[in-house]
């Protein structure tokens, strides 16, 4: 991450000396570089965060394995549905036993490999709206809008 911000440093150099040199293509192309940089920057830290949560989530700690996947999915699920934690409400877990990795949410043309795979199902509310995120014991998840396997 630390890269990432010395990269846009040099690119915000680079654009201003650019645009001094009167070279409008090289400040147009520095300009795009650094935004494609900062949206790149802004996904790694979401990744960051989930990693972080899952990695919590497989050391354990206080609570059981489905109440610690409800912390993680209430954060994860506000998260992918860019609200605050706190605007998120856990309405349920259970323990599930997903017929292959797709976790029951499968995508279009992706393939799984066909093991049966221990995890949950989570229910997150946000203003009033039900989600779905399903998850395995490793801290996966994935947020799925198809029909309730």
């Amino acid at each position: 991450m630390a890269l990432g911000g010395m990269i846009l440093v040099a690119l915000a150099g680079c654009d201003r000396m650019a645009a001094g040199l009167a070279d409008p293509e090289a400040a147009v192309a520095a300009a795009r570089i650094k935004e494609g940089l900062g949206s790149q920057a802004a996904a790694a830290q979401g990744y960051t965060a989930q990693a972080a949560a899952a990695a919590t989530f497989q050391a354990g700690g206080p609570g059981t394995a489905a109440e610690r996947f409800g912390q993680l999915a209430r954060a994860e699920g506000a998260r992918l549905l860019g609200v605050p934690a706190e605007q998120a409400n856990l309405d349920s877990v259970e323990a599930v036993q997903w017929a292959d990795t797709s976790l029951g949410c499968p995508e279009a043309g992706k393939a799984y490999a066909q093991m049966m795979t221990p995890g949950f199902r989570a229910m997150v509310s946000v203003a009033g709206r039900q989600h779905r995120l399903h998850g395995d014991a490793s801290g996966r998840m994935v947020l799925c809008t198809g029909p309730t396997p």
